[in-house]
């Protein structure tokens, strides 16, 4: 996940847990429109941290990871100074981020 730093973190995370389901789908699943999430997947915008822990809580990922990735996108400075700490600046991607594979509900 992390090949490529300037890719956003938290809509790269959202790209992989939606998998091969279509992004409408995967919007109405999480409650939010369609254009929202393309612009969340592209780094353009983020929700907010209520809206993050609603999304992961209808994914079953930790809210946590989601609220982090945001703010990581949000602050290079912050993801430089927790990679100097030793701290991933992506944190460990989940298990169908790392194969490829699609997240299963």
């Amino acid at each position: 996940m992390g090949s490529d730093p300037a890719a956003p973190r938290l809509g790269t995370r959202l790209r992989c847990l939606r998998g091969d389901e279509s992004p409408s789908a995967f919007a109405e699943r999480l409650g939010l429109d369609v254009t929202f999430l393309h612009e969340v997947e592209l780094g353009l915008r983020w929700p907010e941290d209520e809206e993050l822990a609603r999304i992961a809580e209808r994914l079953a990922v930790d809210s946590g990871d989601l609220i982090l990735l945001a703010y990581l996108d949000r602050s290079p400075l912050l993801a430089r100074y927790l990679a100097s700490k030793g701290v991933d600046p992506d944190l460990d991607a989940p298990s169908c981020c790392s194969s490829g594979g699609a997240a299963t509900d």
